[in-house]
């Protein structure tokens, strides 16, 4: 058996983030920007984009090294509370990483989109980023993570997954690696329409 910590350091590189143009004049660490499945966080959801990320930053006029330490941060920030989802504290499989790794790809994604989300929503109110978010970009947004299914007995669909909130196609996804590879926990905090989501 392995801890959390151990786990996750196997996974920490799974997904990475890529020059998206939106940064002018910055380059992405080695750390930062390596992907071992060739996915990378911007291709989840529109609204993660560097300068979404460096717009909310509490630091401001934030340096280049400093923001590549925040984005590999991000990755095993991610990447913890994922594998910390998934297994019980004194129950995972420290063969996992080598028989699967790409098990926990689509995992590590959305909860990448949801903690995004999360600085954006919360940045609002903060005066000095009231103007980065138009209050129609930060609706909507809203709507992408938290919306329900409209019949949840369809929510095991192929395709109709795609049409759930963030949230919700996390959940599912969590519930899938579950009974796949772990014992599944006694309880698993969901959020659902209109809470805040813990991230920590």
């Amino acid at each position: 058996m392995a801890s959390v910590v151990d786990i996750s350091a196997l996974f920490i590189n799974r997904i990475g983030w890529k020059d998206d143009g939106t940064v002018g004049g910055h380059i992405l660490s080695a750390g930062a920007s390596l992907s071992e499945s060739g996915r990378f966080f911007q291709d989840a959801h529109p609204a993660v984009t560097l300068i979404n990320i460096k717009s909310v930053n509490p630091i401001k006029s934030i340096t280049d090294e400093k923001f590549n330490e925040f984005l590999q941060d991000f990755k095993r920030i991610v990447t913890e509370r994922v594998v910390s989802d998934v297994y019980d504290g004194d129950y995972i499989p420290s063969n996992i990483h080598g028989a699967f790794p790409q098990a926990l790809d689509k995992a590590i994604m959305l909860m990448g989109v949801i903690r995004v989300s999360e600085y954006i929503m919360t940045s609002v109110n903060r005066h000095n980023n009231v103007e980065k978010f138009s209050k129609d970009f930060v609706a909507k947004l809203h709507y992408d993570i938290f919306r329900e299914a409209p019949n949840k007995f369809a929510i095991r669909g192929a395709n109709y997954a795609y049409a759930l909130g963030i949230t919700t196609q996390y959940s599912v996804e969590i519930e899938s690696l579950q009974r796949r590879f772990g014992k599944p926990k006694n309880s698993l905090s969901s959020a659902t329409s209109g809470q805040a989501i813990n991230i920590t």
